[in-house]
């Protein structure tokens, strides 16, 4: 694919590459330090300036993590793999991400990050070849990387960052949205009449299908089911969905139905109670234990999303937080917690307005996605052009 003018050289020759380590979560002494530490949800944008979680040094001794410094690659070798980014803060990583630190002075990092970000749809084709979805350092080290002179190295690299700027329009616009609809939301419950009822009094609440459980019923097929990972703040995730066996009779209680809400039992405390409509998606779907399917008893007493942008207040995140049970790092609620979230009654006229709304976002969010997708193409032809000397 290179042009002849352009020598190849492989990543492991051009720069030293380690993975971190992550320090056992059972020691709370290991975390809330001053190193910051790097997880695969913190690569969200081009730079990291900051992480969701800090270890201490007595954590980064007891474990394979280590420290880089700011100006290195981060690449995820797991799970998700081939995200990067570019650590602007010496930091530690988890073992799910590799730190990739140039040592050929011919290698301007702009472009190196460019040329990776533009190999991530091969290297997570071929990671899905392995058992557990990742590619190991071995391999990482094996890449071959087109090396053109420092010029047009960096002359590929403003062109790149000025078509990703583009592309990152999209999800600040999203950001604004959700915004929108939140602070919309809360002046609309601060006007409410301040009556009350329990989130079991509207609805039925109830937890998902338990993996490895023993049934003595026979076994009737092999269903699709929603874990955790595929439950987002807001929206879903189902680039990857398991399957499960089930009796009948687990295909009548778990199985999912449109309009209902999906929330998870826990996870890190700013994300606790997360959730999303279910719309019907996959066809026959189930839904794990570590997540609620929460379903109006009448649908005619609110609209499904009403009540989801509900949940989804500050004031019923502040409840969810205040009310669950926490660990290191990690907070969780039961059903019966979640059955007496308090739900504010609303006039109709509150309720329409919140739905018109709701609406009007939607359609706003589906014409961003579309914009997006159009411009993730654009970056792609351009970046295939710019690698082998066509641009």
């Amino acid at each position: 694919m290179t042009q002849p003018k352009w020598p190849t050289v492989k990543l492991g020759d051009i720069a030293h590459i380690a993975a971190g380590g992550t320090p056992k979560r059972s020691n709370p002494s290991y975390f809330g330090g001053d190193i910051p530490w790097v997880k695969i949800t913190d690569i969200r944008h081009a730079r990291v300036f900051r992480t969701e979680e800090t270890i201490t040094e007595e954590g980064l001794n007891s474990s394979a993590a280590k420290i880089f410094p700011a100006g290195t690659l981060l690449f995820s070798i797991f799970a998700t793999v081939g995200k990067c980014s570019i650590l602007e803060i010496k930091a530690a990583t988890n073992q799910a991400i590799a730190g990739i630190q140039i040592s050929d002075s011919n290698v301007e990092l702009p472009y190196l990050y460019h040329y990776l970000s533009y190999l991530r749809p091969q290297i997570e084709s071929r990671a899905k070849g392995v058992a557990q979805n990742n590619i190991n350092l071995k391999t990482l080290k094996q890449l071959e990387i087109p090396l053109p002179p420092l010029e047009e190295q960096r002359r590929i690299a403003t062109i790149l960052e000025k078509a990703n700027s583009l592309r990152n329009a999209p999800p600040r616009t999203e950001v604004h949205i959700n915004n929108i609809v939140s602070q919309f939301v809360e002046n609309r419950l601060l006007r409410s009449n301040e009556k009350f009822v329990k989130l079991s009094e509207l609805c039925d609440i109830q937890s998902g299908i338990t993996k490895g459980r023993k049934t003595k019923k026979a076994l009737a097929a092999k269903i699709p089911y929603l874990a955790v990972s595929n439950v987002k703040d807001g929206y879903l995730d189902l680039s990857k969905v398991k399957e499960i066996e089930v009796t009948n009779e687990e295909i009548e209680k778990y199985a999912l139905h449109k309009g209902d809400i999906l929330l998870t039992e826990g996870g890190d405390p700013d994300k606790l109670g997360r959730g999303c409509l279910w719309n019907d998606e996959i066809p026959n779907c189930l839904h794990q234990n570590h997540i609620f399917r929460v379903r109006l008893k009448d649908k005619q007493a609110i609209p499904a999303n009403v009540l989801m942008a509900i949940l989804s207040s500050k004031e019923l995140k502040s409840y969810f937080l205040k009310s669950a049970k926490q660990t290191t790092g990690i907070a969780s609620i039961n059903r019966t917690q979640l059955s007496n979230a308090s739900i504010p009654i609303l006039d109709n006229e509150t309720i329409a307005e919140i739905d018109c709304l709701l609406f009007m976002c939607e359609k706003l969010m589906a014409t961003n996605t579309s914009r997006t997708l159009l411009l993730d193409e654009l970056i792609q032809s351009l970046s295939a052009r710019a690698f082998t000397g066509e641009l």
